[in-house]
């Protein structure tokens, strides 16, 4: 049998193959030369991973440099094109000759393996989900949901974009520095102004800031948004001092403006049913998913492949005609309408209930939207205060953030399969009713729904996948005995060194557990092995091969 070089190494190393006398010697990232020498089979593996076979990982090195190698002198022993480097016979002086040659990047040597290398050492990490102080005020709405879990685990919201229509957003504010807004439009002044501008009404700016800062925000400490790596689009569409019907057709304009853009998920804080005199009121008929203009233009997007959230209304106080029912766009079909929780679970008296007027189950999701922590916009342009909201406008926008978490494990997934996949884990997913319709959205589960069916290859109780790896590697453990503990993850390289390190809970499932290791964007491909060691008790649980591989 024929082994690559890489594989050749590991087979060396493993079996304590003489490799204390050799040094390695690794190219310049430049165009290689040749084509990958695999079997039909082995290209098919690669199509179906998405690797190129023709990409430069798969090329080999270049002979040409190989050969320079060898007539300063050098003793070439193996070849790797994933690393796109040789391993030659240590000789100091070569060495130095070498490391000034071009297109060497660097010679280091090839150390030999030693397994005491790979044991931890005994300092304990404590587990991100543990330390709610990061989260400040913020830790109970987002912990109701398992969100600091799937923070936890790597997925912040990165990569997933989200377009909010709003009244306005005070962009200066430093809990919102770190938010990468992408494009922004005002769209009853027609301008690119999202903050308080001439004309304005004083607290113009103020909603879409509270309601951007449950996503966005990043201030360890006081306030973390759900989704705070996510890119974000702001239309705002809102007057705050009127309740006119020109504010749906603004509604309109924005949400197509956001479609074009291609954002994911679309979040608003906004609900129409009484305006003001003069102008057009709707009737509790009237909300049936195919009536009222923001109902119909949020179910369009959802056919457009966007997720489409929004606030179900705060109208469960109303002793009126409207009866505390949720107002539209709430009664779409396609739409995600949510309600109100306080930080013990229990529905908001304010919150809007359900049902359509044509009978269907509404809100249908619940996140806390009762002494939510938020940005306080009443203070200065200084640094950002912080203070308690209440309105059904902050439980929206928390299941948005969500609901990108979702979209960032699985991106293919369309706006009703991920839907149908937070209902079926969430806190009244068997017997969904009108106040909290499917209720409180148990995100670690939907997680391990979407991660545990990964194609995974396992050894001695632990499977990993994706495997190569490129940016994120997850480990999928039997724990010894079913016991509950938090699991340390060290990666180390072939020459012992520790590369990177992670401390977890997990998404634990009766007696299995499910972690999720970002390495270093600039971990170079190559071979690691993964050492996974219970934290209480310091007891090794394994180790396992991972392959990193652009």
């Amino acid at each position: 049998m024929r082994y690559s070089g890489v594989l050749l190494i590991l087979i060396l190393l493993l079996t304590g193959g003489n490799l204390s006398a050799r040094t390695w010697v690794f190219f310049n990232e430049l165009p290689r030369s040749g084509e990958f020498a695999g079997t039909d089979r082995a290209v098919a593996r690669l199509l179906k991973a998405g690797v190129d076979p023709a990409s430069t990982r798969n090329q080999s090195v270049d002979p040409a440099w190989i050969a320079e190698l060898q007539e300063q002198g050098a003793v070439v022993y193996n070849v790797s094109r994933w690393l796109n480097a040789v391993s030659i016979a240590d000789d100091p002086e070569l060495s130095q000759r070498l490391a000034a040659m071009w297109p060497v990047r660097e010679v280091r040597p090839v150390k030999t393996f030693h397994r005491q290398l790979l044991e931890p050492a005994s300092t304990k990490r404590t587990p991100a989900t543990e330390q709610s102080t990061i989260y400040g005020g913020s830790w109970t709405q987002l912990a109701q949901m398992g969100v600091p879990t799937l923070h936890d685990l790597g997925y912040t919201g990165e990569g997933v974009f989200i377009g909010m229509l709003d009244t306005g957003w005070q962009l200066y504010r430093d809990a919102l520095a770190h938010a990468e807004v992408v494009a922004v439009w005002d769209f009853y002044n027609d301008d690119p102004i999202v903050e308080f501008e001439e004309g304005d009404h004083p607290s113009q700016d103020h909603h879409g800031t509270s309601t951007l800062g449950c996503i966005a925000a990043w201030a360890p400490t006081n306030l973390v948004g759900a989704a705070y790596d996510a890119a974000f689009a702001l239309a705002k569409t809102e007057h705050v001092d009127h309740e006119i019907n020109a504010e749906e057709d603004d509604f309109v304009a924005g949400l197509e403006w956001l479609d074009s853009l291609g954002v994911d998920i679309v979040s608003t804080s906004l609900g129409y049913s009484r305006f003001d005199p003069g102008q057009q009121n709707y009737t509790i008929d009237d909300l049936n998913g195919d009536i009222c203009i923001t109902t119909v233009a949020c179910d369009l997007a959802a056919a457009r492949g966007i997720f489409v959230v929004t606030s179900a209304g705060n109208t469960g106080n109303d002793n009126d005609i409207w009866h505390g029912l949720i107002t539209s766009p709430a009664d779409g079909d396609s739409v995600m309408a949510v309600g109100a929780v306080a930080a013990d679970s229990l529905i908001a008296l304010f919150s809007s209930r359900g049902p359509t007027a044509d009978g269907r189950i509404k809100p249908d999701f619940v996140a806390m939207g009762a002494g939510t922590w938020i940005i306080n916009t009443s203070t200065g342009q200084g640094q950002s205060s912080y203070t308690s909201g209440y309105g059904t406008s902050f439980a929206g926008p928390l299941l948005a953030g969500a609901a990108a978490l979702l979209l960032q494990i699985d991106p293919g997934l369309l706006p009703m399969e991920l839907a149908t996949l937070m209902k079926a884990h969430a806190s009244h997913g068997a017997l969904p009713d009108t106040a909290y319709g499917w209720g409180l959205v148990d995100l670690p589960r939907v997680a391990w729904a979407l991660l545990a069916t990964e194609p995974t290859m396992g050894v001695n109780g632990i499977s990993v996948f994706p495997n190569p790896f490129n940016n994120r590697l997850s480990f999928l453990i039997d724990l010894p005995n079913g016991l509950a503990s938090p699991v340390q993850v060290d990666l180390y390289d072939l020459l012992g060194r520790l590369a990177c390190s992670k401390a977890s809970s997990g998404i634990q499932d009766d007696d299995r557990l499910l972690i999720t290791l970002l390495p270093p964007a600039a971990l170079a491909d190559g071979i690691y092995f993964a050492v996974l060691t219970l934290i209480d008790s310091d007891r090794s649980i394994g180790q396992v091969k991972c392959i990193k591989l652009e």
